[in-house]
């Protein structure tokens, strides 16, 4: 075990079987806590459990449906059986399905919105009783820099995380005096499975204007917003500023455009050849 900052903490992180959620599980349970992996793609229940020295870790995997009300309250209740509590709710599952408005049927945008957006609020209600009882607790959301700025030909998943940087932010001023904090991290693109994906749709340029951040990386600030909780949390803080001159400023963004999509194609197409070459 690195330390025990967060020995007796347990912890549930949606999305977890992949990308972020994945690696912030690995870092928050290597860093003490007692971790609940919940994710559609978990199909049977697993517990283990690890002793180092005078402490004890346990690592919880099963099944949620972040749409599912009825999904979220069975996480919930197994995590009580299991742990009697619950100290910190990380909202780590999303989808993004590239294209136009026009491509996106309505399957698609509830999906999107529901999983990004919905699943988010639900998973906040339902341990938020827990929290305020408790009179502590924490809840993370994982937004985007397209939470903060719009990017076309992604306007759905755009508006999905721009709900949810709105909601993260609200919420925090709504349980300011109540013991309970809440947090959003808006990250820049993140090598995962997600961005692979993306690099084949030609109109998602915006995604590859930066350099793409470890999901370590990811998981490293998550573990230290826990420590030191702050309302919002921008990764990169550069690239965080000019997304909030873009999502401030539609004379901004629509000077810029051009020059970060001619940025983004380039990048695209490179790290398309690295798919293409299998050196990820």
């Amino acid at each position: 075990m690195k330390n025990s900052k967060l020995h007796g903490k347990v912890i549930v992180i949606t999305g977890s079987s992949n990308g972020i959620g994945s690696a912030a599980a690995k870092y928050l349970f290597d860093n003490g806590a007692s971790v609940v992996k919940a994710d559609i793609m978990i199909k049977e229940e697993s517990l283990y459990e690890v002793t180092e020295g005078t402490y004890t870790k346990r690592m919880l995997e099963i099944h949620l449906d972040v749409r599912n009300i009825d999904s979220w309250e069975y996480l919930f209740n197994s995590v009580i059986k299991e742990f009697g509590k619950a100290d910190i709710l990380i909202n780590c599952a999303g989808i993004i399905i590239p294209g136009s408005l026009l491509q996106q049927n309505k399957a698609v945008i509830e999906d999107q919105l529901a999983v990004n957006l919905l699943g988010p609020i639900i998973g906040s209600k339902v341990f938020l009783p827990l929290f305020k009882e408790l009179n502590e607790g924490h809840i993370i959301n994982i937004s985007s820099l397209a939470g903060i700025t719009p990017i076309p030909f992604e306007t759905i998943y755009s508006a999905s995380k721009f709900g949810l940087r709105g909601f993260s932010l609200a919420l925090a001023y709504e349980l300011k005096n109540s013991g309970v904090k809440v947090s959003v991290i808006c990250p820049d693109a993140v090598l995962t499975g997600q961005i692979l994906s993306e690099a084949h749709y030609n109109n998602a340029n915006l995604s590859f204007t930066g350099k793409l951040l470890d999901k370590e990386y990811i998981a490293e600030k998550i573990y230290k917003t826990i420590l030191h909780p702050r309302k919002e949390v921008l990764i990169t803080p550069l690239r965080g500023l000019l997304c909030k001159l873009g999502g401030n400023s539609t004379t901004f963004t629509s000077a810029s455009l051009p020059l970060f999509y001619m940025i983004g194609e380039r990048n695209r197409k490179k790290f398309l050849n690295k798919i293409e070459n299998k050196e990820f």
